[in-house]
């Protein structure tokens, strides 16, 4: 996850929320060194944002992509948020629904 949310370029305490650790373990994390346990509900973060990766390379490419998730965006459900601000106001579903919105433009886009 660091390399992800390091191309996002996200503050720790950011990656941290969205992850749902603390800092300490997320530092911990970033640096490798981390020894612990995920629970389930992280691993169900962890794939989202796999997933939400890459739907945006797909839709976007690499460049537009790896910005997309920082870019203000005015649609529903952002509403003037950046994607990554969405998501860190909220729980696991927030994370979803920006999976879910995705997936959408993608079936969208192939079409």
């Amino acid at each position: 996850m660091a390399t992800l949310f390091d191309l996002w370029s996200l503050p720790p305490r950011k990656a941290a929320k969205l992850l749902n650790v603390d800092e300490a373990t997320w530092a911990a994390m970033d640096e490798g060194n981390w020894k612990g346990t995920l629970a389930a509900e992280q691993f169900e973060r962890i794939s989202a944002f796999v997933a939400i990766y890459r739907s945006l390379t797909e839709i976007f490419g690499e460049t537009d992509g790896e910005s997309w998730p920082m870019a203000s965006n005015r649609l529903t459900p952002f509403r003037g948020k950046s994607p990554v601000d969405f998501m860190a106001t909220g729980d696991i579903d927030k994370i979803q629904a920006v999976r879910r919105h995705l997936k959408v433009l993608r079936e969208v886009a192939v079409v």
